[in-house]
């Protein structure tokens, strides 16, 4: 803001400036230019600004100063464009792998707004928490369909201003149930073969009697290379013994 005074005065006489009222972080120089630059802490905000020039005329008598003043406003207003959500991109997961997407939306009004989100088209068991994280861990019954996730980001402001985006997340289906295909003992040591998908895991179990109401793992999980997957077990002295094969999660 340039505030130069005019002092038709002869001969000329030297005029200074000062910022007589107006914001801490206001300036003034020797021509009268008025500097501010609001701090976010200053928006939004009414500030009014009061200049004082002097001159100085050393053959008046007694030296007499002269001034002038003048008043102005500036007003800050607030900064209120609203949140906007990032692009989200289509994903594919198989069944009981846990989703998460950082969905949270990007919002520089000033002063800040609070922030409300919402799924509102969303598979059963999703949800998103207050910073925008979606999370779905989808079962066998969701697979082989595609879910549209659409998520609204709301703010706080006087007019509260929102966003929208979407994706969609298709769930692979599952590989098909194992099948034992061979199962030979030698030396009390039974080895079983299974139909296996490549990458998925496996897990062994037995119980002596058919009745009985748990299973009981055999050692270590399989991880399948190829398709069929081998493990083996010790029977001891066991009369007889039931497998089943479990696809894990």
């Amino acid at each position: 803001m340039t505030n130069t005074a005019t002092d038709p005065d002869l001969p000329a006489n030297n005029l200074s400036y000062v910022l007589a009222a107006g914001p801490p972080n206001a300036a003034i120089d020797t021509n009268g230019v008025i500097t501010w630059t609001p701090t976010i802490a200053q928006v939004p905000g009414t500030n009014i600004f009061a200049t004082i020039v002097t001159d100085f005329n050393p053959w008046a008598v007694d030296f007499q100063q002269l001034t002038a003043t003048n008043t102005f406003v500036v007003v800050v207003n607030a900064i209120h464009n609203g949140p906007v959500l990032p692009v989200q991109t289509n994903r594919t997961i198989p069944p009981f792998t846990t989703l998460v997407v950082t969905n949270t939306a990007f919002d520089q009004d000033i002063p800040v707004c609070h922030l409300t989100y919402t799924l509102t088209d969303a598979p059963t068991g999703a949800a998103i928490d207050s910073n925008g994280i979606i999370t779905w861990t989808p079962g066998f019954q969701q697979a082989v369909v595609t879910r549209t996730f659409v998520t609204v980001v709301t703010d706080d402001g006087i007019s509260p201003l929102n966003d929208t985006n979407s994706f969609a997340v298709t769930v692979n289906p599952p590989p098909p149930a194992p099948v034992i295909q061979d199962l030979t003992i030698t030396n009390g040591t039974v080895t079983i073969s299974w139909t296996a998908v490549a990458g998925h895991s496996y897990r062994l179990e037995y119980k002596d009697d058919f009745g009985d109401a748990d299973w009981n793992p055999s050692g270590s999980n399989v991880l399948a290379t190829q398709a069929t997957a081998v493990a083996t077990d010790i029977v001891g002295d066991a009369s007889q013994r039931f497998y089943r094969v479990v696809l894990l999660p």
